[in-house]
């Protein structure tokens, strides 16, 4: 099992943008610099005394969902997903500025960037389907559009949008029953459902390789599994079982990484999150396991899940995971060593 190269619940990572790893600490965003120390770049979006408060203190934000939740940048315009809300920067005025998009929910689960658009989808409760859910684009700083709309009854939410470079297009994943646990693909010529009609098809995040699509479930339902799949005939050519439901998955240099959360069922009852890897898409090995925080399993969907969130680059040739909800780390930053992890799983 890897041990930790870096553990600290002083900040935690919100997102890489060009080579920098964004942070946010207190009520200030700002990039990790080699030594780790804070550069400051940003003040947060709301300033109200309250809100200073509240950023500041780890429970509070993972309780209230508060905070910097993800960035992603348009060419040279910066985009933040804050608190309940979706900012642009304003380079003229130095400020963060509300884009008062209409989509339904707290916020996009999942926010991402070809570097041309932003595609994000709404996810909201929604529990008797009885209201249609959209897919929106962000073209820049001022402009915004409804790309698709399921029709109410069709999906429940929106998991995730995924940029793949190699296909030219987005795989949008949608949930949450059988029928509804559907993998589309969405480029310049519509919207098309690829896969679909089961639990396994239930997923939050996905990795698109140029010939894997490595599809890790999410469900309460059923045990979950990491499932590869051919990406040209769409056959599982690998299944491995994991503790619980996956919530992330990147690839990083030449590693795939998966991570499971804490979501308590009748078939997931860990309390723990654990961090699977492969260096080919097909061989998996657990490399890292934290135990949850002292709240109870059965309150975590109030108090927040233990996650061990992935972010998709290097930073000192250390993996990068915003941690929450774990024991000794309420909410903060766990990095592991790159090269640690090959030697672990060659």
């Amino acid at each position: 099992m890897i041990k930790p190269s870096f553990v600290t619940d002083k900040f935690y990572p919100i997102s890489f943008l060009d080579s920098n790893l964004y942070i946010q600490k207190g009520n200030k965003i700002g990039i990790l610099d080699k030594d780790f120390n804070f550069q400051f770049m940003y003040d947060c979006p709301e300033k109200s005394l309250t809100e200073l408060i509240l950023q500041n203190f780890s429970i509070t934000r993972r309780v209230l969902r508060k905070g910097s939740h993800r960035i992603a940048k348009i060419k040279n315009t910066f985009f933040l997903v804050f608190n309940s809300d979706i900012y642009y920067y304003d380079d003229n005025i130095k400020e963060f500025i509300k884009m008062g998009i209409p989509f339904k929910g707290s916020r996009p689960l999942n926010f991402n960037s070809s570097n041309e658009e932003i595609i994000f989808g709404e996810y909201f409760s929604n529990k008797k389907r009885s209201q249609p859910v959209k897919l929106f684009k962000i073209k820049g700083f001022n402009e915004f559009n409804l790309i698709h709309k399921f029709k109410k009854g069709d999906v429940r939410h929106i998991h995730n949008c995924l940029y793949d470079s190699h296909d030219c297009g987005w795989w949008i994943l949608t949930g949450d029953s059988d029928s509804e646990s559907r993998i589309y693909f969405l480029d310049n010529s519509g919207i098309k459902k690829i896969l679909g009609g089961s639990q396994k098809y239930r997923c939050v995040e996905i990795i698109a390789d140029d010939k894997l699509l490595i599809i890790p479930s999410d469900t309460p339902q059923e045990v979950n599994y990491i499932r590869t799949l051919n990406k040209s005939t769409l056959k599982i050519i690998s299944n491995h079982k994991v503790s619980g439901s996956v919530f992330h998955a990147k690839k990083v240099e030449s590693l795939y990484l998966v991570s499971t959360v804490t979501e308590p069922s009748t078939v997931n009852k860990t309390k723990k999150a654990f961090v699977y890897a492969s260096t080919d898409g097909i061989n998996w090995k657990e490399i890292f396991q934290i135990n949850k925080d002292f709240f109870p399993v059965s309150i975590q969907k109030i108090t927040r899940y233990t996650e061990i969130r992935l972010l998709g680059f290097l930073f000192n040739n250390n993996i990068v995971f915003e941690v929450r909800a774990a024991h000794g780390i309420s909410h903060g930053t766990i990095m592991l060593n790159y090269n640690d992890v090959i030697k672990d799983i060659v």
